[in-house]
């Protein structure tokens, strides 16, 4: 076999991490394509070619390589060499090996992490496997859509001269750090670390080993650290050996190789506590005055140090060369496999949508449908769908085969069970928008642990690529949060529709986003002057905790004279009782309402569920919105329109009927309410794009030929 490695790195972890995959599989070919030329490079590869300067240029270089070379598989070590070999279709599988995710790093603004994560995305369908280093690390990169990820553990890339004692302590006084000096090794927190602990002993002596940021090196040397450059095995051997502690102060990793190799000289080893590092049982530190008192326990007190070794010498039961060996060829295998596996070329494309519930809840219909335009954007017109719903029959004649995903009498249907365990047959595994995971309350997590549950479980378990549209998941009590983040961190990404979604479940592969109905709704051909000229309001209703909150009925008695509108009659969400409670002057239907019209005119409309608000403002109507949860106040927000959403269950009926009466009478009133809308259209139809190109980007464009 002809393995292509390629990074943009000549020297640091990276590089020793390619030079040790070529060193545990000596059998192949190793080819190393970098900056550095052959007189530069490792002699562990059997050919070198040098990349050129520009991104572009190295993008085209890669290509020409692949063409020239015709190897059996490129290995892709970081992210700018993921940028380069994925840029581009390949014709041979790509192995991608991220060593840390830097948009994992806290110290970037969020607009700039988001944009790596979106990167990330972008590419992940092209990596036939990706590498992760730990359990936090598969985890992420799952979160980004890649699909196959191969748990390879790091191994040390040095080992104890014969002639070295078997493990013993000798009284050194160094502290050492290795790696490059960059912002993602956090050199300041050393420097901080070095500085407190030597104000207390100056008997102890900080030593950098490697080289990076000039500016951040003169920090390091300005608190007494003795910085040495870039060092061969041999002096890295002898330097790290003769520590007497190894600190990592790492902001975020994928695993430092520098760790293990401290846990092969026999060097006690003390870790900042990222993520990274949560799978190990390794002496840790939250802050620089942990370090500090961690650092001064342990050269004082030889017991203490023994403790820290004996911790750091687990590290090898696990990652060790033999475990590196076999998981570098399980890799190989698996993508040389994964290019020859059925898929789009010589049969269609097949994709399936979870909880769905009923489409005689046309808001629930309407996230259906945007979900089948998503779905088809990006397999194909051609691809074969299927809806899992609690009312099926309500989504016949939508092209698609339907699952009965609801509980009966006589339990599930047998159908949907041998669908959920083998949901890896699908190319791609969406779930619908919506609010449907919420545990508010008993029934209502009876309610969603009976019906979703089994859906959630077998979305995040499957290797299919996974993405739920915007959702508003929550509240999550009765203990059903911590559940709620273990599932859904499995699932490649989930959209989130509101801040308090996002903020309660604290995941990395949940992004803000908005409804996907906002989408749908334009400024375009707004007339402020054409109101209806009987000048009644609408009002349409739903029953909230079991009746019609005390405000609402009150708001009904002050419109006086007013028409109704009923936006579901499904199952126990039927409306239609809610809304003849409220005696309106006429119940319209549908089409009388929500399907514009050149000579229909506009209404002005207070709706209780968000998405008959939502589409009332599609067709062109003022609308005021009664929320009776929090997806209808992130809506409203992200539609301009923040000051005509209310709490139902305790606004002012006075206030409402205020907004009400001035939006019929003042056009005035009309073209300002249309200027907010207008003002917000640009940010939430961007939204919905990257919805659907996150989710297209899910799904491989094509499927490598053998």
């Amino acid at each position: 076999m002809k393995i292509l490695h390629v990074t943009e790195c000549t020297g640091g972890g990276v590089l020793r991490a390619a030079v040790m995959a070529a060193r545990a599989a000596p059998e192949h070919t190793h080819v190393l394509c970098s900056p550095l030329t052959a007189d530069q490079a490792p002699d562990d590869f059997d050919e070198v070619r040098t990349l050129p300067e520009s991104l572009v240029a190295r993008i085209l270089a890669v290509r020409r390589e692949v063409r020239s070379i015709a190897p059996d598989v490129v290995f892709a070590h970081s992210s700018w060499a993921g940028i380069y070999t994925r840029a581009l279709p390949s014709p041979v599988p790509i192995v991608y090996q991220p060593h840390c995710y830097v948009f994992e790093d806290p110290a970037r603004p969020a607009a700039l992490r988001v944009a790596y994560r979106l990167v990330e995305t972008a590419l992940a369908p092209r990596s036939t496997v990706t590498v992760a280093l730990t359990p936090h690390e598969a985890a992420l990169a799952r979160s980004t859509g890649a699909v196959d990820v191969e748990h390879v553990p790091n191994a040390a890339t040095v080992s104890r001269p014969a002639s070295s004692g078997a493990g013993e302590l000798a009284p050194r006084r160094t502290v050492v750090m290795v790696g490059r000096i960059s912002p993602q090794k956090d050199p300041g927190l050393f420097a901080e670390i070095a500085r407190r602990t030597r104000a207390l002993d100056p008997s102890i002596t900080f030593r950098w080993i490697g080289d990076g940021d000039a500016e951040q090196r003169n920090e390091l040397e300005a608190a007494g650290v003795q910085v040495t450059g870039w060092v061969g095995d041999a002096d890295l051997v002898d330097l790290l050996g003769g520590a007497a502690l190894y600190v990592h102060t790492a902001a975020y990793e994928g695993f430092p190789l520098s760790v293990l190799d401290a846990a092969a000289l026999r060097v006690p080893t003390v870790v900042r506590a990222i993520a990274a590092t949560a799978h190990t049982r390794l002496a840790s530190f939250d802050d620089a005055a942990q370090a500090v008192h961690i650092i001064r326990r342990a050269l004082d007190d030889p017991d203490a140090r023994a403790t820290i070794l004996a911790l750091t010498c687990e590290l090898e039961e696990s990652m060790n060369p033999e475990e590196h060996r076999e998981s570098l060829a399980r890799t190989y295998d698996q993508a040389v496999s994964a290019a020859r596996r059925p898929g789009t070329p010589g049969r269609p494309r097949r994709a399936i949508i979870l909880h769905g519930y009923s489409a005689a809840n046309r808001g629930d219909g309407l996230l259906v449908e945007l979900a089948l335009d998503i779905v088809r954007s990006a397999l194909g017109e051609d691809v074969e769908i299927t809806v899992a719903a609690n009312h099926p029959d309500s989504f016949h004649g939508m092209g698609v085969r339907v699952l009965d995903s609801g509980l009966r009498r006589t339990g599930y249907r047998r159908a949907y069970l041998k669908t959920l365990r083998h949901l890896g047959d699908f190319d791609l595994v969406v779930g619908v928008g919506g609010g449907y995971l919420r545990f508010g309350h008993l029934v209502e997590s009876l309610k969603a642990g009976l019906i979703h549950g089994p859906q959630l479980f077998a979305a995040a378990r499957t290797k299919a690529p996974t993405v739920y549209l915007p959702q508003s998941i929550g509240p999550l009590r009765l203990g059903s949060r911590p559940a709620m983040r273990r599932l859904l961190r499995s699932v490649d990404v989930v959209f989130a529709r509101d801040d308090r979604t996002v903020a309660e479940l604290a995941l990395p592969n949940v992004v803000r986003t908005s409804d996907l109905a906002l989408g749908e709704i334009t400024s375009d051909g707004r007339d402020a002057a054409r109101l209806t000229p009987d000048a009644a309001p609408i009002l349409s209703v739903r029953h909230v905790d079991g009746g019609i909150p005390a405000p609402l009925a009150d708001l009904a008695r002050r419109m006086g004279t007013f028409d109704g509108y009923v936006q579901s009659t499904a199952g126990k969400n039927d409306d239609r009782p809610a809304m003849a409670s409220m005696h309106p002057r006429t119940t319209l239907g549908f089409d009388d309402l929500m399907v514009p019209s050149d000579d229909g005119g506009v209404r002005v409309i207070v709706a209780v569920r968000m998405h008959a608000a939502l589409m009332a403002l599609k067709a062109g109507h003022y609308v005021i919105h009664l929320s009776y949860e929090r997806k209808g106040f992130a809506a409203f927000a992200d539609l301009g329109l923040a000051e005509f959403v209310h709490n139902v269950r305790r606004f002012d009926p006075a206030l409402v009927q205020r907004q009400v009466t001035a939006l019929l009478e003042d056009e005035d009133e009309r073209r300002r309410y249309d200027a907010l809308l207008v003002g917000a259209t640009s940010q939430y139809a961007s939204r919905s794009a990257e919805v659907a190109s996150a989710v297209a980007a899910l799904v491989p464009a094509t499927v490598v030929a053998p």
